[in-house]
């Protein structure tokens, strides 16, 4: 009777196992195929997805700098808008004021980014913009020095 009642226990727990090793797996699915959220605290007012914040730093990269400034000034200080204007303010020509001034917009939402999307824009944009700024700097020192 015992060597029955332990084939039936033990039938019984392996089905089980694999019922519940089937529902992680699809749990782990789902879980991969939601989108990432951009902000730490999602909201419709703030673009959560990523994939809307990709394609619009590549529309804006046409504009000239004069176009980047005045919609600029159209953005209020919301996350999303000042995220905009961090974006428009990093493009190739920006002046180095500019591109200073982003770089405190950047530190003022970073803290509100994802863990995720806040390890992608301080690789992405925050540390190439420090690298110009700096080097722009060095320029500007190395022609004062020449100038003397």
């Amino acid at each position: 009777m015992k060597p029955k009642l332990l084939v039936v226990f033990s039938s019984f727990i392996l089905f089980t196992s694999c019922e519940l090793m089937q529902s992680l797996k699809m749990s782990a699915e789902v879980l991969k195929k939601q989108p990432a959220c951009v902000w730490e605290n999602a909201s419709e007012a703030n673009e959560c997805n990523v994939e809307y914040w990709l394609k619009f730093w590549c529309e804006i990269e046409d504009f000239s700098c004069p176009e980047r400034k005045k919609k600029i000034k159209q953005l209020s200080e919301q996350d999303a808008d000042v995220l905009k204007k961090t974006l428009l303010s990093l493009g190739k020509s920006t002046p180095f004021q500019a591109r200073l001034r982003a770089q405190g917009w950047v530190e003022s939402i970073l803290p509100k980014f994802s863990p995720k999307m806040r390890r992608f824009i301080l690789v992405a944009l925050y540390y190439p913009s420090q690298d110009l700024l700096e080097m722009e700097s060095a320029l500007v020192m190395l022609g004062k020095i020449n100038d003397h």
